[in-house]
């Protein structure tokens, strides 16, 4: 039962890391999958649908970077941003909802829990669009890389 409980933990560990790791891709991921539905839909075959999918998908993420690189105005890029962190909030919540169901039965703290989750989540991935899409100065950039090499 321990050892059950510990490799329990451990793969809930994993999938939560694969979500913090995954949260900024949501968006994409999101239009992508609407793209390639539709198209598969609309009559093309499973192939072509595939692959306006994927094109889909990568023409989001490419246009979240042109926006940020292409834009200086940091409200601007913060804004872009939070249209890309907020796909992964809601994907936080509901990964955070369905595996609290594994743990507790009372609705309410299922979804304070969830609630929690696609904050944290959906911060996460805000704060990490500046690392993606290199808007932020990072470890040493600016100033600081001017006076280092002075």
């Amino acid at each position: 039962m321990f050892i059950g409980s510990l490799v329990s933990l451990l793969g809930l560990s994993i999938l939560l890391l694969f979500l913090f790791s995954l949260a900024i891709y949501a968006l994409p991921f999101f239009v992508g999958l609407t793209v390639g539905i539709y198209a598969h839909e609309s009559g093309v075959g499973p192939a072509e649908a595939l692959g306006a999918g994927l094109i889909a998908g990568v023409a989001a993420l490419v246009l979240g970077q042109f926006l940020v690189a292409v834009l200086r105005n940091p409200w601007l890029q913060a804004i872009v941003a939070l249209v890309y962190a907020v796909p992964a909030a809601l994907a936080g919540y509901y990964a955070v909802y369905g595996l609290s169901g594994i743990g507790f039965e009372s609705e309410t703290v299922r979804v304070v829990l969830g609630g929690i989750g696609g904050l944290v989540i959906g911060g996460t991935a805000w704060v990490r669009m500046g690392d993606l899409f290199g808007a932020g100065p990072g470890p040493i950039g600016g100033d600081e890389a001017a006076i280092l090499h002075r």
